[in-house]
């Protein structure tokens, strides 16, 4: 039996297709991020804890490492998914600072310690937020690496002024809500995790955390 050149050719275009990735494949990789504590003096390391489910299937420490002019990222891979018993022990073993008081209000707003200091949501960016899909359907990462802080929308603090130190790229920050907020009053950092329902590529999800240093007052 002989084959023509366009059965032929269409013979290697199907064999080629069905190596590639389906289109609308779904890999399901759902964040779950906890803070284990802030540890370090005069750098702050901030240590949070990170299961991925889904097909990514790992876990993560994750070490934020604020200097005075630097801020830096570490990255540690867990050898079991959750097992997070000796990390969560080592870490009990380490002079930490403890939090201070942080409230969640009924209208979805943040009170911090005993001051006036508030956190807000941030404001609705819908065209910000529909311009994801557009620009960078593949991740949160590829949308922050390509813009930056002009990509994100900051809550809204009150009573208080604050730098933004860092922000975690695998977090899309745009019309999210605020899911926990940790204050380090000795250290001067509010730690703010985001929860955001828009999923990117393989309905991943866009989770993540803000860092922010509190400005001292002026007198």
């Amino acid at each position: 039996m002989t084959w023509g050149i366009d059965r032929i050719s269409a013979f290697f275009l199907l064999a080629i297709l069905a190596l590639l990735p389906a289109a609308n494949a779904t890999t399901n990789c759902v964040q779950d991020q906890r803070l284990l504590g802030l540890t370090g003096e005069p750098a702050a390391i901030i240590w949070i804890a990170e299961d991925v489910a889904g097909e990514c299937y790992y876990s993560q420490l994750l070490q934020v490492v604020l200097e005075e002019t630097e801020v830096g990222l570490l990255r540690t891979y867990l050898r079991e998914y959750g097992e997070w018993g000796a990390v969560v022990e080592a870490f009990g073993l380490l002079e930490s600072e403890l939090e201070s008081e942080v409230a969640e209000q009924a209208d979805g707003s943040w009170r911090i310690g005993k001051s006036t200091g508030e956190i807000h949501p941030p404001p609705d960016k819908p065209r910000l937020r529909d311009s994801f899909p557009e620009e960078a359907p593949w991740s949160a990462e590829g949308w922050n690496r390509r813009h930056g802080k002009d990509g994100i929308v900051l809550p809204v603090f009150e009573g208080m002024e604050v730098d933004l130190a860092y922000y975690h790229p695998d977090g899309f920050y745009v019309d999210y809500d605020v899911s926990q907020v940790h204050y380090f009053e000795r250290a001067g950092i509010v730690v703010v995790f985001t929860r955001q329902e828009l999923q990117g590529s393989g309905k991943d999800t866009m989770h993540g955390f803000l860092v922010f240093r509190i400005v001292p007052a002026q007198h």
